[in-house]
């Protein structure tokens, strides 16, 4: 396959030698997403294919092979890994880990605003993954809740560097060819990087910040001018918590020099919040709308922890990508195996009892 003009790949394709095209997953300007297998190791992987007018041009497809190789370089759980891309010559593709699952953006429309230890720990994930790039020098520039996936063990990776920028020494210098020009979703996009600014780790932190209102109030936040404020994520829900309300409106500022500094200090931040929350009792609601927080999407329907429901709400199974039940189990299990431990030698003495009263008769019986 050539790389001078575009080829239009469809399941059951083979790419690269190795990886045969399965379904496609997902389509945007500029790529195609295919579920894919790779017939060597035998695993499902995720074959991202530039598309249309990019793959027709040499410098586009060479800039979408680099950022696929400086993105291969991150190492973290909270990542979703790039294991190969193609060669010069086949189709531009970067080749990724496949994560079975669903991306943030479609959880919360199917269940809405999450409680506030649930929707820390997965902000406190995507945290991680950001600092393990921004070590690396890599910038994201498109943190958004579609570009956040969650799998079934209800771990929390970030997708999607197709875009990203790699501040390495031999990679494009910041603030260079388009660096500038705001290539993110509109709506988590920093107000300097929309203004014209270079896209830094302090950008990418603004757009965690939107990740984490949509996460507490199922909404994304009403972004004004840039010298305005953003309201409060309690303007939706009341009872979201005074710590997470302050670092939501620190990662919002319009200022980056007002922002959390670093994304292993917003990661430090919400693991200090879900640990110290963990130690205390575990509302029954564990997503959804609290009292006076808007549903995502009307009719959506809303899962519960052990399947409680609200007034007025039908009972519902827990939210399988939902960790608070778990958590609630662990939290319970030292209870349930004292109380276990105790009627088992309630049970055993009994036993015992029974027995040697057994015995007494039969040695009178044969004694009389």
């Amino acid at each position: 396959m050539s790389g001078s003009s575009e080829v239009r790949l469809k399941p059951g394709d083979l790419v690269a030698g190795r990886y045969r095209l399965r379904e496609q997953i997902g389509e945007g300007a500029a790529a195609s997403v295919f579920r894919a297998t790779d017939e060597v190791l035998g695993r499902d992987v995720a074959v991202k294919v530039l598309r249309g007018a990019l793959a027709a041009s040499p410098d586009a497809t060479a800039r979408f092979r680099a950022e696929g190789r400086a993105a291969a370089i991150i190492a973290h759980p909270n990542v979703a890994a790039v294991f190969d891309v193609t060669p010069e010559g086949d189709a531009p593709a970067i080749i990724m880990e496949f994560v079975d699952g669903e991306d943030l953006a479609s959880m919360l429309r199917r269940v809405g605003p999450l409680v506030p230890r649930r929707a820390a720990a997965i902000a406190a994930q995507v945290a991680r993954g950001l600092a393990a790039a921004h070590q690396r020098g890599i910038i994201h520039r498109d943190v958004s809740s579609r570009n956040i996936l969650i799998g079934r063990e209800g771990r929390a990776q970030i997708a999607d560097f197709g875009i990203a920028h790699a501040i390495l020494e031999d990679g494009l210098p910041t603030g260079t060819k388009g660096s500038a020009a705001p290539p993110g979703t509109a709506h988590y996009v920093a107000p300097e990087v929309a203004a014209g600014a270079p896209a830094t780790s302090s950008s990418d932190l603004f757009g965690l910040g939107v990740v984490l209102f949509e996460l507490l109030t199922g909404r994304r936040p009403a972004l004004r001018g840039a010298d305005d404020a953003v309201p409060s994520p309690r303007t939706l829900r009341p009872d979201i918590p005074a710590e997470l309300e302050s670092l939501t409106m620190q990662l919002l500022a319009a200022n980056p020099t007002k922002r959390t500094q670093s994304a292993t200090l917003v990661a430090d931040a919400l693991e200090s919040y879900v640990v110290k929350v963990g130690r205390t009792s575990i509302p029954p609601r564990a997503v959804g709308p609290a009292a006076g927080a808007p549903r995502a999407l009307a009719g959506t329907r809303v899962a519960r922890v052990a399947g409680e429901a609200g007034p007025g709400e039908p009972e519902m199974p827990a939210d399988p990508f939902d960790e608070s039940a778990r958590y609630d189990d662990e939290e319970a299990m030292p209870l349930r195996t004292t109380m276990l431990t105790i009627a088992g030698v309630a049970v055993t003495v009994l036993v015992l009892l029974a027995a040697v009263i057994f015995g007494l008769r039969l040695i009178n019986a044969g004694a009389g």
